[in-house]
Formats: structure tokens, sequence, C-alpha cells
């Protein structure tokens, strides 16, 4: 068996193995990892990719975001890196005041520039900074719906007497359109003469069969007192600070969309009280009457029968 002879190196004078002189053109292995250090550190330069998140973080009562600059191979490890350390970060803001913390990345980007690092610099998915964005803010408070329900029957009595007071016809229906998300709501009412209108004018100019004309009958759109409501200035100020605040709940950033859908249909159901109350309370007594006449309400972009359900079912409700 041959003997391993070994030679000096030529940097540091440590005896090294002959294959290894040969190899490493008469350095040691530590000589080598040196120098290829000084020649990065000289200039040559590894990339990391860097990537930018928005981690928005909600609690009941408290939300805000954070920007987060994650180093990582890939977007993936950086935006579960961004979640845990942006949650850390948050805790050690504004804990204990914080409960039930949920997070989700609102905005995610690789960023431009890439930050230029050396092979022996230390390179981890959680080397990153954590700032705000904006000032925290609280989760707005959920609208009364008690107090809605109450303010809607005030006003659309006395938008019903005015309206109907002075009006010498006869309706087939009466109901809200609504569009419970931005806290609208429009009094409408129609008649037998005005439909019939209505379905020459879709018979002639679209071509309408006859059995697509009884769903016209129902069609807030289509009917001619549409949003009467709306031509009285007490209307306007008394609902608009309603509108306004249900607005701000339903859009705020830090409402779980499962809370505000449960919370717009919760709102159709006092819009759907309200209009029963008038009825029970003798305030539709003043309008006059056709055959068959019926109440309806429904969101907009529910079916009619949708609100028939619901109407059936706040009836029920209130028969218990």
């Amino acid at each position: 068996m041959p003997v391993e002879t070994k030679q000096p190196c030529d940097n540091c004078g440590v005896n090294i193995l002959s294959w290894t002189y040969v190899k490493n053109k008469g350095l040691c292995a530590p000589c080598v990892k040196e120098n290829d250090r000084d020649s990065i550190l000289a200039g040559t330069e590894l990339s990391v990719p860097r990537f930018g998140f928005d981690v928005r973080i909600q609690s009941k009562n408290l939300s805000c975001y954070l920007y987060c600059v994650i180093r990582g191979d890939t977007r993936p490890i950086a935006e579960r890196q961004a979640l845990i350390l942006a949650e850390r970060r948050f805790l050690e803001m504004f804990a204990p005041q914080v409960t039930e913390v949920t997070l989700s990345i609102a905005t995610a980007n690789e960023l431009s520039s890439t930050e230029k690092f050396t092979k022996y610099s230390e390179i981890s998915s959680d080397d990153f900074i954590a700032e705000p964005r904006g000032e925290p803010f609280k989760i707005p408070q959920q609208p009364d719906l008690s107090r809605i329900e109450e303010s809607l029957f005030q006003l659309a009595s006395q938008a019903i007497a005015e309206f109907f007071g002075k009006k010498d016809l006869k309706f087939y229906a009466f109901g809200f359109d609504c569009n419970a998300a931005y806290g609208g709501l429009l009094l409408c009412a129609n008649t037998e003469k005005d439909f019939q209108r209505t379905s020459e004018y879709y018979t002639t100019e679209w071509n309408y069969a006859p059995s697509r004309l009884e769903g016209l009958k129902r069609n807030f759109g289509d009917w001619r007192y549409q949003g009467f409501n709306l031509d009285y200035p007490f209307w306007e100020g008394g609902w608009k600070p309603i509108e306004t605040s249900v607005m701000n709940y339903v859009f705020s950033d830090c409402v779980e969309d499962k809370i505000v859908r449960d919370f717009v249909e919760k709102i159709m159901e006092s819009f759907t009280a309200v209009l029963l109350r008038l009825e029970s309370e003798g305030v539709l007594e003043i309008i006059g009457k056709e055959p068959g006449f019926y109440l309806q309400v429904y969101d907009h972009d529910e079916d009619p029968e949708v609100g028939d359900e619901r109407v059936q079912r706040i009836r029920n409700r209130k028969k218990a």
C-alpha cells in the first residue's frame, strides 16, 4: 500500500495530503475558504430574494397592519414566516390588550431590488423587519339594530302619510327595496295601470313573452313609484347617519366576512320586521288598495321569493 505523502500549504505552512495540495493548487481547505470569502467580499456577491408583505392582524378589540420584509428562497416560505413573526411582533406591541388574533396576507410582492449578501452572511427566512403601517384602529361597534328599526318605523310612517295622503289611487303592492350592506332602503309602490304600461313597453320594445311579464310585476326597478321617500328632506336627515354607520361597519377592514354576512341578514330581518309593524299598527291603512294587495321586501341581489320566505319567518316568530 503506497504511503500518502504530505506537503506544507503555500499560505499557512500546515502539512496537507499531496492530492489535496494538487487539487487546491497549493492551499489547505481553510485557506481556500478564506480566499473564497475574500474574493466574495471584494465584489462577487450572491442575491437572495426579498419579499414585502402587508400582514393584516385583527383581534376582537384591535386591528392593524404590519409591513414585513422577509428574506427567503421562495415566496411560500417567506409568507409563512411573515405570518408567524408578524403575530409575535403584534403581541409584543399590544398584549395583553388583544384576544383571539387572526392573521392574513393583505398584499405581497417580490421587492424590485434584492439585497446582496456574501456567501458567509447569515441568511435565513426569519431575518425580517416588521413595522406598523398606519395607526392601529379599533374594530367599529356593530350598529344597534333596535335603534335602526325604531328610526325606520318613524321615518317610514311619516313618508307614507305624506305620499299616500295626496294620492287618490289604488295600488296592488307596497314594499321596501333594500340594499342592506349600504343601509339603503327605498319605499316603493305600484298600480295596475302602471304595470300595464310597463308590460306594453317590454312586449313591443323587447318582445317579452307573457310568461316573463309576471316577473316584472314584482320588480321594484320597474315600479313607477320607486324611492318616493327620497323626495322628503326629513328622510335624508334622519336616515343618512344610519346609512353611514352601517357602511362603516360592513366595509371595515377588521370585520370578518362571515360576521358581515350575518349582520347584513340581520339588517334584512329588521327591515322586514318594520314593514310588518307598519301593517300591524295601521300605518298602511292610508294606502288605497287593489284586491289582492300585498307587501314585499327583499335585498337588491335577492329574488322576491327569498324575501317572501323571510317575511313568513318573521311573522311566525312574532306569533310564537
